[in-house]
């Protein structure tokens, strides 16, 4: 049987990474997942590098005392606040340059790893050698997933030239030994569009299932700039919020009969518990991320699915969407966006109560 490994191309150049994995069947699909569950576990893990103790960290390593000398004064560390605002820039960049959000999913995957590593120390001590990391990450990961290249010339200019093509080469060049050339991660959205195409068609359409890849997709993106979701795995990430989407989409956007239906195929086929404690926290996690962010407030989240993903004719020739299609999911995401306002409104009343 054919199984297309993630080490091997799951995110293959020049790809739309947001559509499902419709040429694969049930059997090559829960292949393909159990091998990216043992991954997220394994190489491409995540640890909270903010709490570990960097003085220790630092001792072990003689090769900062020889080639970075400030490393060895803690004078200004990197917090969970930078690592925001970066990555906020890197959705920034790929939004400015019509790449691929999934971009910064990956890149966020070497950052956080390579920050873990014994290399990746002086970024973690010094904030200009963290933006100099950032930008590589993000340089690294649009290089392998689009067909469009980002030159270092152009990252050089966005950096208002701190930094030289040079330093960005040379910092790609440790970031990929220190990760020791592991730079195809299983992502939260790569979970989500393969948890989803275990879903037979006779059961849901293309249609609804992509709605929901997309709607989770913007929980995805949320706890991709969080660090309190570091350390969570993304098959989690994945799962939480696809049941908050199916959670906020009332009898018209889901019927309850196809919401069981949904739930058990994945219960049936996926290897993992979808009702633990942390699931649970997670979608708590991420519901409270839409709801406090200002980005991503409801109106927010409407203007943007309609007008990047719904009418968009790139999303119809992507998703296969016809006309009638394209319209039937437009008043799925109305009845959606009225769902979650009602079910937010009624949340906030019931917390207001004495």
């Amino acid at each position: 049987k054919k199984v297309i490994y993630p080490e091997k191309g799951t995110n293959m150049k020049g790809t739309q990474q947001h559509t499902l994995c419709t040429k694969m069947n049930s059997e090559e699909l829960s292949s393909q997942i159990e091998i990216m569950l043992m991954q997220e576990c394994g190489a491409y893990a995540c640890h909270d590098y903010l709490g570990m103790d960097f003085t220790k960290r630092l001792s072990r390593q003689d090769i900062w005392r020889k080639h970075a000398s400030h490393a060895l004064k803690i004078s200004a560390p990197i917090d969970a606040e930078c690592r925001f605002k970066m990555s906020r820039w890197c959705y920034q960049v790929v939004d400015h340059c019509g790449f691929d959000r999934e971009s910064v999913s990956v890149a966020m995957s070497y950052l956080d790893r390579f920050l873990a590593t014994d290399v990746g120390i002086t970024a973690l001590i010094d904030r200009k050698t963290f933006q100099l990391v950032v930008m590589t990450t993000l340089y690294t990961a649009v290089k392998l997933l689009e067909k469009e290249r980002m030159n270092p010339s152009f990252v050089t200019a966005v950096s208002g030239g701190t930094f030289t093509e040079k330093d960005i080469t040379d910092t790609e060049i440790a970031i990929l030994y220190a990760l020791d050339w592991r730079i195809h991660p299983p992502t939260a959205l790569a979970f989500t569009r393969y948890f989803l195409s275990l879903i037979p068609s006779k059961y849901a359409s293309d249609t609804l299932k992509n709605f929901i890849v997309e709607v989770s997709r913007l929980q995805v993106e949320l706890a991709v700039t969080n660090y309190s979701f570091v350390t969570t795995r993304p098959s989690t990430i994945a799962i939480a919020s696809i049941l908050n989407t199916m959670d906020f989409m009332d009898e018209k956007c889901l019927p309850d009969g196809l919401r069981r239906t949904i739930v058990r195929i994945l219960e049936r086929n996926l290897p993992i518990d979808l009702w633990t404690e942390e699931v649970y926290e997670v979608k708590s996690g991420l519901m409270n991320e839409i709801v406090n962010n200002p980005t991503y407030q409801v109106q927010g989240i409407a203007a943007h699915m309609i007008s990047t993903t719904i009418k968009s004719r790139r999303a119809q020739e992507n998703l296969g969407l016809s006309p009638k299609s394209v319209r039937q999911s437009h008043d799925i995401f109305e009845n959606f966006i009225s769902s979650v306002s009602s079910a937010l409104h009624e949340r906030d009343n019931i917390s207001a109560k004495p």
